[in-house]
């Protein structure tokens, strides 16, 4: 059973007990024995738990449970009475038994209402005593409409990247790593020797390839869509965490407390540091590479944010804005310089534009709300258009950085898609709201 498609409850009276229902009762009354007063215990599996599908639809896995007891007896005709709670679905039966093996299952069609659906399974004995009443979760997804689901991986996603000319999306969530099945909302683990838990961050660059680190350090690189990975140089020399993104031209950049900000031309073989004209204890939040090599780096010391630029390959830089208020730096693909700015009061955000390398900005937008460093990824291009997430201030959309839609006021604070189109949100202070919107 697929594990994003079901939840297990592996009952048995060893070590793999997480729920179960403990009946005692009269071996004659439950089951042909050959005691008359032994205890019986009987378990069940959930399955088809914690699914998702699209409104209107069949989950693509049928719901009920597979039933057990610990002297392997038969547990048929064990009844099973099923009720749609919320969304409005439908259930293919109101009413069955289990078969001879043990199992009762039923479809489950959703209702037309996106986000949480529940039913409710009712088991009772086979005197019709009942033993048991087990609520089951679905979300149902709508298209070109953000859904909730409340589950992981999905509400614990922490990064994701795509590859459209490979068609791949790789995501990490809870320290794992994940591929996006055949659906948007299918998520399959991959696991990397040596990782079971300690991925962070990705990255892709124009060829391909997939950088990755942990959170103990190591930083790796995948030249086959993940099926192999190659070590790299730490930048800093000795196992450790640190942060790192990618700029247009594909340079990796770092940065981890008081080391420094450092770079790699290379793809991570070898690193430089010692900047001229840079205040070696800024903190690394944006970069951006633009068409002539240019490089802007926005960077930030107790929130008092530096906007830095280099012209020779980010070795010799210049100070070109500093203020608390700015925010984030971002770089459209018709290469203007983006510039999100807050007020004194992170009550109100503002958009700044450049088309001449920084040299000339002009407000295009404003609204309420604020955002900062901690939200890994605010901007994201997919299709004819930009989207932008504020935190509280909701979700943008535009095509051109001059006329923006406001297409959602859910407080969604990171923004990710896929190579298919659809985005990801995810909301909270915790970041641990996850939303979908299908195209």
């Amino acid at each position: 059973m697929n594990y994003l498609n079901g939840k297990r409850y592996w009952l048995t009276v060893l070590q793999k007990c997480l729920v179960f229902l403990m009946i005692s009762s009269v071996a004659c009354d439950r089951y042909v024995g050959p005691a008359t007063q032994s205890i019986i215990q009987l378990y069940h599996i959930v399955q088809g738990d914690q699914q998702i599908g699209l409104v209107g639809e069949y989950l693509d896995n049928k719901i009920g449970l597979q039933l057990m007891d610990q002297l392997h007896q038969e547990n048929g005709n064990y009844p099973l009475e099923l009720e749609v709670l919320t969304g409005g679905g439908q259930l293919d039966d109101q009413r069955l038994f289990s078969d001879a093996e043990g199992q009762v299952l039923t479809g489950w069609k959703l209702g037309d209402t996106p986000g949480k659906q529940m039913a409710r399974l009712h088991l009772f004995s086979r005197q019709g005593e009942l033993l048991n009443q087990i609520d089951l979760t679905a979300y149902a997804l709508k298209k070109q409409e953000w859904s909730e689901v409340d589950f992981k991986p999905h509400n614990d996603f922490d990064d994701v990247v795509f590859d459209v000319e490979n068609q791949l999306t790789l995501a990490v969530a809870g320290c794992k790593l994940y591929k996006q099945g055949e659906k948007p909302y299918q998520w399959d683990q991959i696991y990397v020797e040596g990782a079971r838990c300690d991925v962070s961050s990705l990255e892709v660059d124009s060829q391909g390839n997939i950088y990755r680190v942990g959170w103990r350090g190591p930083l790796f690189r995948s030249s086959d869509q993940g099926e192999s990975w190659q070590e790299l140089t730490h930048p800093y020399g000795t196992d450790g965490a640190f942060y790192f993104q990618m700029s247009e031209n594909d340079y990796l950049w770092a940065f981890t407390w008081q080391k420094g900000i450092k770079h790699s031309i290379d793809g991570g073989q070898t690193w430089i540091e010692n900047y001229e004209g840079m205040d070696p204890t800024q903190e690394l939040v944006d970069v951006c590479s633009l068409a002539d090599g240019t490089i802007f780096l926005l960077t930030q010391v107790e929130l008092n944010y530096t906007l830095y630029k280099s012209t020779n390959g980010g070795t010799v830089w210049e100070v070109v804005e500093q203020s608390p208020l700015l925010q984030r730096l971002y770089l459209t693909e018709e290469n203007e310089l983006i510039k999100l700015m807050r007020d004194q009061g992170y009550n109100a955000f503002y958009v700044y534009k450049s088309a001449d390398a920084g040299l000339n900005w002009q407000r295009v937008f404003q609204d309420y709300g604020h955002t900062n460093y901690r939200e890994k990824q605010i901007f994201v291009k997919t299709g004819d258009y930009y989207y932008m997430a504020v935190v509280v201030g909701g979700v943008y959309r535009t095509r051109d950085f001059v006329n923006f839609e406001k297409v959602s006021a859910l407080d969604i604070r990171q923004l990710f898609a896929d190579h298919r189109g659809n985005l990801l949100g995810m909301g909270g202070w915790y970041h641990d709201k996850a939303y979908y919107y299908l195209q």
